[in-house]
């Protein structure tokens, strides 16, 4: 764990994001040092779902879950409903009665091999993912969709997790 790492030095911080075959991160200080020199990038518990980077080719997210207050996870299209699309700060979670949930180990060990097979071109969408993806694009607000070339969501996550499109 570089981030925790006796041996980090502000060299190292411009040198890893710099070289690396993909950076896997929070949309973070780090992440923009990677999407500087331009490398490939996974975020992962992205929020506010607002801040995802479509236009980014090579840009792969996993988003954090929403849950209301029966702990029912949130679709798509009831987070931008609520306003959570936007949200920036915890308290506006909290005025929404909305609890923000971490992805999960599997989602982010599966986001990494998704992100990795993607870059050796060993991944294949099946036509069910291309549909979840289209579908995903049409539910965004136009905003978001500003640009031409696309980032992912995770396929990988919207298997795990088909609610999120309902």
């Amino acid at each position: 764990d570089y981030g925790a790492s006796q041996l980090r030095s502000e060299l190292l911080d411009l040198y890893i994001p710099s070289m690396c075959s993909f950076f896997m991160s929070a949309l973070s200080g780090p992440a923009h040092v990677a999407q500087m020199f331009r490398r490939p990038m996974l975020i992962v518990n992205l929020i506010p779902m607002s801040t995802m980077q479509l236009p980014s080719p090579g840009f792969l997210f996993v988003p954090k879950v929403l849950r209301d207050t029966h702990s029912r996870p949130l679709s798509l299209r009831e987070i931008i409903a609520t306003g959570a699309f936007e949200a920036r700060h915890s308290t506006d979670y909290a005025r929404l009665d909305l609890r923000v949930e971490q992805n999960s180990p599997e989602d982010i060990v599966d986001a990494c091999d998704e992100m990795r097979r993607r870059l050796a071109g060993t991944w294949v969408d099946t036509p069910e993912d291309e549909a979840r993806h289209d579908e995903f694009l049409r539910i965004l607000p136009e905003f978001t969709r500003a640009g031409g070339s696309y980032g992912r969501i995770s396929a990988q996550f919207l298997r795990a997790h088909p609610w999120f499109l309902d």
